[in-house]
């Protein structure tokens, strides 16, 4: 067996050892064969046009083996309920709706450079597109003025091995530069951090001075720079998993001051698994202040001492159109915000509801942030938030937040807990099959939950790998990410599962209505 056969034969090699043990060690033992199998130094080039291929089987998968589940869910969840003459809010996103919403981002972005990142002409177009839209609403609309410092890249950064093998790696292909990495050059040994590198166990033995070289996963990359940086290492490198393959860049709410890279999985294990590897790198930032804008839309009805906060972030990164990432989510926003004046949620009104379309999510949850910050300013005060990140993914799963899992008071879990229930029982009540996810401090409800404030919601996952569970529950492809397109170029209106942006975009839905509509909001996210 040779060549490329040989190659996916060691692929599928890979992911069966990869699944005959859970976690971090099942990575680990896969890429020793791989390794072994001298597929490292080619994973790179060959993973890209092998893994496009598997990634667009998604799409196909998801539309036979989940054919039946699927218009099981959609036929229940789209019956339309009529009270007297007002139809609810659910029926009255639809998906042709959505679609349009997604497409007109998809057209500024491609207009921009192929993005929308915050602080950049696509984003502002896609502000200006969220504000005419919203002009026919009956909401008051206002606009939050947010400050950005981030990063941007002065030149061609270098990125070599220099030892044991000469070899100089491509930017864009096989590394990326995070937007809140520091500049320097660096010449230095690489040293590979035990499993994810998220807890000070995983630097046993660091010797201050080396690059880290971490496996992406498991915690937010803020908490896999502090840790490099708390243990003096000279630059990071995180490195892709086998499923994802290429290079990429992410978020973080903490400025480095150390270069930051994220690397292919490829580039990774090339340098995992070298004879004690050195690398050269070079690169220049210039930090940018810039202000952006939050969107804001209010409902002029509704008990203001008890008022709902219903947000999305609207930016991408500056790798891609972030259609699903979060295009998805703001277009769900944008419509229930049109809406809902003329659904029942609007007739029945008991609690003032705010539409938030946050700006610069993408680098740091800043948007969010500066949102709760001001909140001693606003003339109403926040009860509950619920947040729409990411509903369209390709591989998805309905996923919803332990109120246990959130950080906070044994108040603060309750209240999310309240919340996990009106999600999960929503999702029952419509037939749709869902699990239960854990929060971490990736998305905007982190500011809202650091100050006290319940929130939840459904996703439908990023990065991470679909389990041979979840997709024995939702169907799509098992060992491969939920959304293969995950902060890169490919993240564009082609997507979106129309069946998971439909079961998302109603659950939540209903559940602003019946937050919106609830007589005692107070008493009943207490209990």
């Amino acid at each position: 067996m040779a060549g490329e056969e040989h190659e996916e034969a060691l692929l599928d090699a890979y992911v069966t050892a990869r699944d005959g043990t859970e976690g971090v060690q099942g990575f680990v033992s896969a890429d020793v064969l791989l390794a072994g199998g001298g597929v490292s130094r080619r994973w790179s080039r060959w993973c890209h046009s092998v893994m496009a291929k598997r990634s667009a089987r998604v799409t196909v998968a998801l539309a036979t083996a989940s054919l039946a589940l699927a218009l099981l869910v959609v036929g229940v969840v789209t019956t339309v309920v009529m009270n007297g003459n007002t139809p609810k809010l659910p029926d009255l996103v639809t998906l042709a709706n959505l679609k349009g919403h997604l497409g007109q981002l998809q057209t500024i972005a491609d207009a921009n450079n192929g993005n929308r990142a915050a602080g950049t002409s696509g984003y502002n177009d896609s502000v200006s597109y969220v504000i005419d839209t919203l002009a026919k609403s009956g909401l008051d609309v206002w606009t939050q003025p947010v400050t950005i410092h981030s990063t941007t890249v002065v030149g061609t950064p270098v990125f070599r091995e220099v030892s044991p093998a000469a070899q100089d790696f491509v930017w864009h292909t096989d590394f990326e530069v995070f937007g809140v990495s520091a500049s320097g050059v660096v010449n230095s040994a690489v040293f590979s951090v035990a499993n994810t590198g998220c807890n000070a166990t995983d630097y046993a033995g660091f010797p201050a001075g080396q690059v880290a070289l971490v496996l992406r996963g498991s915690c937010t990359f803020s908490e896999k720079l502090a840790q490099a940086q708390s243990f003096g290492a000279s630059a990071l490198l995180v490195y892709n998993t086998a499923t994802s393959c290429k290079s990429f860049s992410g978020s973080s709410d903490l400025l480095a001051t150390i270069p930051f890279f994220g690397i292919s999985y490829g580039t990774g294990l090339q340098l995992k698994y070298a004879q004690d590897a050195v690398i050269y790198l070079e690169v220049t930032v210039q930090e940018v202040a810039s202000t952006s804008l939050n969107v804001i839309a209010e409902t002029k009805s509704g008990k203001k001492s008890t008022t709902v906060v219903v947000g999305a972030h609207l930016d991408s990164t500056a790798s891609g159109p972030g259609i699903n990432d979060n295009g998805s989510g703001a277009a769900v926003l944008l419509e229930m915000a049109t809406r809902f004046k003329s659904s029942h949620a609007s007739k029945k009104q008991k609690n003032h509801v705010v539409f938030g379309f946050w700006t610069a999510e993408e680098v740091g949850l800043l948007g969010s942030r500066a949102f709760v910050q001001h909140r001693a300013e606003y003339s109403f005060t926040i009860a509950a938030n619920v947040n729409l990140d990411m509903l369209g993914s390709p591989n998805y799963v309905v996923s919803v937040h332990t109120g246990e899992s959130a950080p906070g008071t044994v108040q603060l879990q309750t209240s999310c807990g309240v919340l996990q229930k009106l999600f999960s029982d929503t999702l029952k009540k419509a037939g749709a099959p869902y699990t239960l996810g854990t929060y971490s401090n990736s998305s905007d409800y982190g500011p809202f939950l650091d100050v006290g404030i319940p929130a939840n919601g459904v996703e439908a996952g990023a990065g991470g790998v679909k389990s041979m569970d979840e997709r024995t529950t939702f169907g799509g492809l098992a060992n491969t990410p939920y959304d293969p397109c995950y902060h890169t170029a490919c993240d564009t209106a082609d997507n979106i599962n129309d069946d998971a942006l439909v079961t998302m975009s109603h659950a939540t839905a209903s559940v602003v209505e019946q937050l919106a509509t609830k007589g005692d909001l107070a008493e009943f996210l207490a209990a």
